[in-house]
């Protein structure tokens, strides 16, 4: 508070002024905010982010009149690159098979089929499927991060056939394989001239490779070195055409 003196009035009278003066102050605020990759470029009070950053929005008038400004910490959580789904998309009725993905340390994963019923590893990034129904269907993943970013969703076509006899015949391609249960050996025979033949085990893993240059149409096929188990063998003709039967190895 200050006081001016030696003023003179309207009527010619000494007079003072006294002048009580109240500082109001600026006023600033600070945020954090988190948000996933798929939200960037992100837009704050006209302020672009293209990524991790802080960012201050000055020129606001508080409710007191004043100047104020506004900080934004803003920062940027990955979303998930999932892998491709890697498992058999050849079955058979009421097989069993495992199928996984490569995905983030913390994430959950959410598994959706149609055609069958997920068995073990609700949530994980490796499931176990039995496949109850003929058909095709279109296994889909989707993975969330810990940070609740929520990736691409995944897919893998899955084709259904009916459930296999023992000794093992497609009817369409005439393929023949025994014994079925065998103890290693089995036979390979086919209308058709074979040009090779694939081997692979209940996770889609390719297990023998076996190339059939002189084309015969009955071969046989040393599975010994491998465990007890279900497998698939794939043949190949020389039309390009692909059989998938089903083994079953018990010693």
């Amino acid at each position: 508070s200050k006081t001016k003196t030696g003023l003179i009035n309207s009527v010619g009278c000494d007079s003072t002024a006294t002048l009580n003066l109240s500082l109001k102050s600026t006023s600033t605020s600070s945020s954090n905010l988190s948000i996933c990759t798929s939200e960037l470029p992100y837009v704050w009070n006209g302020l672009i982010f293209v990524g991790s950053d802080t960012k201050t929005k000055t020129g606001f008038i508080s409710a007191a009149g004043c100047d104020s400004s506004a900080t934004l910490i803003l920062t940027v959580n990955s979303s998930p690159n999932t892998g491709n789904i890697i498992g058999l998309s050849n079955v058979f009725k009421l097989d069993t098979a495992s199928y996984s993905v490569t995905g983030t340390a913390g994430s959950t994963f959410n598994w959706m089929v149609t055609k069958g019923i997920i068995q073990s590893g609700t949530g994980a990034n490796q499931i176990q499927i039995i496949w109850n129904a003929i058909g095709t269907d279109t296994l889909k993943v989707i993975e969330t991060s810990s940070q609740g970013c929520v990736g691409l969703q995944n897919t893998l076509i899955v084709n259904i056939s009916p459930t296999s006899n023992i000794n093992e015949i497609n009817a369409s391609k005439k393929i023949a394989i025994y014994p079925n249960p065998t103890t290693g050996m089995v036979n390979i025979s086919s209308n058709q001239a074979i040009d090779n033949i694939e081997v692979f085990d209940v996770t889609g893993k390719l297990v023998l490779s076996h190339r059939n240059d002189t084309h015969q149409k009955h071969i046989e096929l040393d599975l010994s070195a491998f465990g007890n188990g279900i497998y698939f063998i794939q043949t190949h003709n020389q039309n390009a055409e692909k059989t998938l039967n089903k083994v079953v190895i018990s010693k």
